[in-house]
């Protein structure tokens, strides 16, 4: 009797949705322009040879859709909660917290150029935090989203999704 052992391994790569969207910030004197991409996804371009890319199933320019930018100014209030002796150093201390407050600065509506193009500009206040949230829905209603962080005119990437996408569900 012999015994044996077979194993097999598979990529497999979900596309729930049928945009991919993508952008570029750039910042110059204060000011933040976000430059998107919307694009069709076309899965007859892909094939599993090789590195899985954006550019193994990117199709042609989403023209003249409808996206919508969100901007929401974040603050943090401090308050004292307590004053502490530190016994080493004979002192006392303060003792903050902050609480997060969240205010809608901006709701705007955007749509993308015959080459599937849109561009969005923000200055952001010194000393300011921002939230700003692209988002559009596919033919079949998902949205797609790509939320990106501002402070004083730095900016970062919040997304969760290396698509550059962020699913949400409607039926929750």
């Amino acid at each position: 009797e012999e015994e044996g052992e077979l194993s097999a391994s598979a990529a497999i790569i979900v596309f729930p949705t049928q945009k991919n969207l993508t952008i570029e910030p750039t910042y110059k004197k204060e000011i933040t322009t976000y430059e998107l991409t919307l694009n069709d996804i076309d899965l007859s371009k892909q094939s599993m040879e090789g590195s899985l890319d954006s550019t193994r199933y990117l199709g042609k320019p989403t023209s003249n859709y409808p996206l919508t930018v969100e901007v929401t100014k974040i603050e943090y209030n401090q308050r004292l909660v307590e004053r502490r002796y530190d016994a080493y150093t004979k002192t006392t201390y303060p003792v903050y917290e902050s609480d997060r407050v969240t205010k809608k600065v901006l709701k705007k509506n955007l749509q993308t150029d015959v080459k599937g193009k849109a561009s969005f500009e923000w200055k952001t206040e010194k000393n300011s935090s921002y939230e700003i949230v692209f988002s559009l829905r596919d033919e079949r209603g998902n949205i797609i989203s790509q939320t990106m962080s501002a402070y004083g005119g730095w900016w970062y990437n919040d997304s969760e999704s290396s698509l550059g996408i962020t699913l949400k569900n409607n039926n929750q």
